[in-house]
Formats: structure tokens, C-alpha cells, sequence
């Protein structure tokens, strides 16, 4: 989701997909780069709306990194992507690009950001959920690992101590996950 309040005099925001569609056009040039991973099908298509198309077909004085550079999308710049791909460790499997938040975390890696921090990335969907998130918190360690300060103001990870302390229901959990939570906490040993 989008808040106005997370712009920082002096940082760099980048955003994806279309959240163009929350944010006030004259705060728009608050951005310093966009993302639509998707494939062209799939934008083309409208996976984001039809309007997202359009605004994608403007001029933009930010960069906006999708798979190719598209003669229709002015601002269109292809994203490195063999790049990223060598900056996950090559003792694990992968590299994992579960979601557009993998792709600018390496971004951000590859163009030496020191500090990241994350703003309203909810990943509720049952697709973001059981798919995406794993990737996203693989490319937060990594970042970690790098030394950079990662931050995480939208709370998608907490700490927690599996067997420690019980686990508790979050508001984005589906009903399901829920419910099966709350019957395994009350399992006896």
C-alpha cells in the first residue's frame, strides 16, 4: 500500500507495478525509479490495469527497469539481470527472484546503496504468501550479509523463536492459516 509520509528529503524511493495509481501525480516525481517485472504479456495484457499501461507509455523522468526496453515505454530500462543473478551465493540454489522486491534489493546492491529500507511491502495474496516471500527475506540476508543496514518498516518480519514463544496471528494471514494456528498452539505436548 502507499503513504505519502515515507518520503525522506535525501533518499532515493523506488515503487513498482501500480502504485502510480494511489500516489498523488504531483508526488510522482518523488521517484527516483519504478519496476514492472512482469513479462510483457502480462503488463501488456493489463495485470496491473489498463491505466498502469498507459502510465507506463508517458514520459517519466525516473528510470522504470523492466525485462527489455520497450520503443513504446519511453522510460523503460532493461533490468541487469545476469548481474543480480551473481550476487546470490553460489553454494545455495538459485538465484531465487520470487518477486519485484528481489529484483530491487539487487538493484540497489549492484549500484552500492549502504542502507534499504522497506515501506508498506504487505504480501498478503496466498500467491505472495506461499511463493514470494521466501525470496524476499533470502535477498534481505543476503543484503544483511553484504553490511548493508536493511529495514523493514512494514513489519513482514519479526523476530520469533520457533518453540520458545508461541506464534501468533498476523492481521494479512489468510482465515485458514488462522485458524490452524490458533488449533497448534493448543495442542498438548
Amino acid at each position: 500500500f502507499y503513504n505519502p509520509d515515507w518520503f525522506v528529503e535525501g533518499y532515493d524511493h523506488w515503487s513498482l507495478n501500480g502504485m502510480h495509481n494511489m500516489a498523488d501525480p504531483d508526488e510522482q516525481e518523488l521517484f527516483s525509479a519504478w519496476f514492472q517485472m512482469h513479462s510483457n504479456a502480462q503488463w501488456r495484457g493489463g495485470r496491473n490495469g489498463l491505466v498502469h499501461v498507459e502510465w507506463l507509455k508517458k514520459e517519466h523522468p525516473f528510470p522504470v527497469y523492466m525485462q527489455q526496453v520497450h520503443a513504446d515505454v519511453p522510460a523503460s530500462v532493461e533490468f541487469p539481470i545476469k548481474q543480480a543473478g551473481r550476487l546470490w551465493p553460489e553454494n545455495m540454489p538459485g538465484p531465487v527472484f520470487s518477486d519485484s522486491f528481489c529484483y530491487m534489493i539487487a538493484l540497489a546492491i549492484l549500484e552500492g546503496y549502504k542502507e534499504i529500507e522497506f515501506e508498506g511491502v504487505v504480501m498478503t495474496s496466498l500467491i505472495e504468501a506461499y511463493t514470494e516471500v521466501f525470496g524476499l527475506a533470502a535477498w534481505m540476508t543476503i543484503t544483511a550479509l553484504r553490511g548493508i543496514e536493511i529495514t523493514d518498516k512494514s513489519n513482514r518480519f519479526e523476530p520469533f523463536a520457533y518453540g520458545y514463544q508461541p506464534r501468533e496471528t498476523k492481521w494479512w494471514m489468510p482465515q485458514n492459516v488462522v485458524e490452524s494456528l490458533i488449533v497448534d498452539e493448543l495442542l498438548p505436548a
